[in-house]
């Protein structure tokens, strides 16, 4: 076989194998957005659909952070710069936020998105920004759509090498305060809204492995190059 069979070979190996985890990734992202719609007691078809992507959006970019510090816990090294795997877990945690983003804007409101986040000044012409817990909690939410946007733009070989390893991994490091926007996100609406016990109880767990994920792969790091040093 020659250099370029072999190289059309592993193209078409590795494209095989991105197609089966795209398809996976989807797949468990849908059945917990079901699952979650499903089980909720009451709430709007629209309200179900918001809350049950939102969920496996988490779960998903929860996945996302936990991969760099299993990486790190069992084998020892940092995890790659970047890899399919990661990005392809983190575009469809993006692809299910988005879904959250689009269809969440119309469950309140009268179908009339800018009220999530502006509301009638005492002049009746007059508009202002709204930082009642309701528009707090959607401005976060925003801010975290936002990030949502910019780490699905960068999600491909062309971009990094578009960007080069340091500013595509500056931009990557965002996805830290994106955790930390969504599960602001997603607990003030639990207090809002006063959901079920299940769900804040997924919030919670997310938020803790996400934590301890990070926390341990660090340590694990931080003693593996002392170790090295010395």
């Amino acid at each position: 076989m020659s250099r370029d069979e072999s190289n059309g070979e592993l193209g078409r190996s590795l494209l095989s194998w991105r197609v089966r985890q795209h398809l996976l990734l989807a797949g468990v992202g849908t059945l917990v957005a079901v699952v979650v719609a499903v089980a909720l007691p009451k709430g709007s078809l629209a309200g179900r659909i918001s809350i049950g992507t939102a969920h496996a959006s988490l779960l998903l970019l929860a996945l996302t952070l936990l991969l760099g510090p299993l990486h790190v816990v069992t084998r020892g090294r940092p995890h790659p710069l970047s890899t399919h795997r990661r990005r392809d877990v983190g575009i469809w945690a993006a692809i299910f936020g988005l879904v959250h983003t689009l269809v969440g804007l119309n469950v309140h409101m009268g179908g009339q998105p800018w009220k999530y986040f502006v509301e009638k000044a005492g002049d009746p012409a007059g508009w202002r920004v709204r930082f009642d817990a309701f528009g707090l909690a959607n401005h976060v939410g925003l801010a975290a759509t936002l990030l949502l946007v910019l780490l699905l733009a960068i999600s491909s070989d062309r971009a990094l090498s578009r960007l080069g390893p340091s500013r595509w991994k500056l931009l990557q490091r965002s996805t830290y305060v994106l955790a930390v926007a969504v599960v602001a996100h997603g607990a003030a609406y639990q207090i809002i809204e006063k959901r079920v016990t299940a769900l804040v109880a997924l919030l919670v767990v997310a938020a803790v492995a996400i934590a301890a994920g990070q926390l341990l792969g660090w340590r694990r790091l931080t003693g593996e190059r002392k170790t090295a040093r010395t």
